[in-house]
């Protein structure tokens, strides 16, 4: 066996730090967080605020977070679910959407901390540079942006939240560089495009362009649009009355509480009572269970006009069984070894010199009545089987030839027209102990091997 290098040696492992369970879950760059949170100890207790902005597949959440040494404390959110209440009840999650919920969080901290009336921010959403200036009184709100683990990309909808904020009256120090609008390589930044995206002028172009070229797509994509009956000409509309109704209330009104949950307390139950209660599940289930098999049992009993017969008659009673309608429901080979099996129980029955005659017509009427199921069976081997069946049955009295062939007494050796459809041809019928000559098909003499007969029966099978 070759060397094999340890790169992790026992001194490597005795030294191994395990990472923050924000860093091993990929939730937290620490790095990023501690630029943001660290503060100068000159400073003395003075807290550097974060907006924290997080965008999921259904919601925009905005939060203004103070660090401490316990943990993050949230000074005050607001989420794009809340903005049904002010007028926009669709497209909860695009850059107008988290315009108008940066615009909420900003607006709902600063009337928390009294300073709504000192900084009202951009009253007129015009996407122009804008940066809060002190006056006189308290300062500022000041937050730094926190976007968390999202690519800092051109026209990002995080920074529709930080535009949101920075217009509702927060200080929070940024560029216009990642607005939507700003031209990288010409280094200028057009105003009435960021304008355009707060107001959703961006869905309202794609509205009409899918509604002109392809219908079927915009039925389907806009559908809670069409549902609410809303369209593309309305959406700046909706996001100015949107912006007035968040300044004039952005207080957070808390949903009705519904009744708490009253778990169902069961008393506790001794060993004995448990046993009982188990003991009548199983008496409970086994008559059930009982039931069921009787019904099932006259089911199979009902046969028209048969007599119901005592279960004390073995013969007839695995006639019945082997002659069931429910076995046209196994496999076609099953169906022949039923067939085979019931040939052979009636066969031994007839060389029974001591068997009760009339168990034996009970067996050859029942198993008449119920051939009919297999002769009309959809596989060619079991119309073969039964055909061949049906030619004992004939033989041994049991199925009567038609009316006009007894009429007619057609010698043995003749062949009436009318059977020729028939693979089984009967030409003399008598009771089965006083068998004539009969011809039966071919098919049946396959199994003449297999099934044994009466020594006592005179049957010519070609």
């Amino acid at each position: 066996m070759g060397y094999i290098k340890v790169l992790k040696t026992r001194a490597y492992l005795k030294r191994f730090q395990v990472k923050y369970r924000r860093r091993r879950e990929g939730k937290t760059d620490y790095q990023a967080r501690r630029r943001m949170v660290i503060q100068d100890k000159n400073k003395y207790n003075s807290t550097k605020y974060r907006l924290c902005v997080r965008i999921t597949n259904k919601d925009v959440i905005c939060q203004f977070i103070q660090p401490k040494i316990t943990g993050d404390h949230c000074l005050c959110a607001a989420y794009s679910h809340e903005l049904p209440k002010y007028g926009v009840e669709v497209g909860l999650t695009n850059y107008a959407a988290c315009y108008a919920t940066g615009l909420l969080a900003a607006r709902r901290l600063l009337k928390k901390m009294g300073m709504d009336e000192m900084y009202e921010g951009q009253e007129e959403a015009d996407g122009e540079m804008f940066l809060v200036e002190h006056e006189d009184g308290p300062r500022p709100f000041t937050a730094v942006l926190d976007v968390g683990l999202v690519r800092t990309t051109t026209g990002n909808r995080v920074f529709g939240a930080l535009k949101g904020a920075v217009d509702g009256g927060i200080n929070i120090p940024h560029s216009e560089k990642r607005f939507p609008g700003y031209d990288r390589e010409g280094k200028e930044y057009d105003a009435e495009t960021h304008k355009k995206y707060i107001f959703g002028g961006h869905v309202q172009e794609y509205m009409e362009l899918l509604e002109e070229e392809d219908p079927e797509r915009y039925q389907s994509q806009f559908s809670k649009f069409i549902e609410k009956e809303l369209e593309a000409d309305g959406l700046e509309e909706m996001y100015g009355s949107c912006h007035k109704a968040i300044r004039e209330d952005p207080e957070f009104k808390p949903a009705e509480k519904k009744e708490p949950f009253k778990p169902n307390v069961q008393e506790k139950r001794t060993y004995e009572e448990r046993k009982a209660a188990v003991q009548a599940k199983k008496d409970a289930m086994r008559m059930a269970l009982e039931a069921a098999d009787d019904d099932d049992d006259e089911d199979d009993d009902d046969d028209g006009d048969l007599p119901k017969f005592p279960r004390e008659r073995p013969r007839y009673r695995v006639v019945d069984i082997l002659t069931h309608p429910r076995v046209t429901n196994l496999p076609a080979r099953v169906q022949n070894v039923y067939l085979q099996n019931a040939l052979k129980v009636l066969a031994l029955f007839c060389d029974d010199e001591d068997g009760d005659d009339g168990e034996l017509e009970d067996c050859l009427t029942l198993a008449a009545r119920r051939l009919d199921v297999f002769l009309q069976s959809v596989h060619v081997e079991v119309q073969e089987r039964a055909t061949a069946f049906r030619g004992l049955l004939v033989a041994f009295g049991a199925l009567k030839p038609t009316e006009r062939l007894v009429e007619a007494k057609a010698p043995p050796t003749a062949v009436p027209a009318y059977l020729e459809s028939f693979s089984v041809s009967v030409y003399a019928v008598s009771p089965w102990k006083d068998l004539s000559t009969s011809e039966i098909s071919a098919t049946f003499g396959l199994s003449r091997s297999t099934v044994p007969t009466s020594s006592s029966s005179r049957i010519d099978m070609k």
